[in-house]
């Protein structure tokens, strides 16, 4: 039996460095959670759109349904009756 010695490998592999670990979960869980942020929102916006629900701020422009005192709190305290 003719038995030839294979040569040792000279490094450990990419994937059996640490570093090399780190930085893929890493860069794993960062397309993950861009992944998801981009989910939730469409799928908001579409929902949104689906039902007719306007979006923004100009609700402020709009007159309130009930009055507004304009003065500031008296502190007087009322006497318990």
């Amino acid at each position: 039996m003719n038995k030839t010695k294979l040569p040792e490998p000279t490094s450990n592999g990419f994937l059996n460095n640490p570093q090399n670990r780190a930085i893929i979960y890493q860069v794993a869980a960062l397309l993950f959670v861009v992944f998801l942020a981009y989910y939730f929102t469409n799928n908001m916006f579409e929902n949104v759109e689906k039902r007719g629900i306007t979006t923004g701020f100009a609700f402020l422009d709009n007159i309130a349904g009930f009055g507004i005192s304009q003065t500031l709190y008296s502190g007087q305290v009322q006497p318990d009756t």
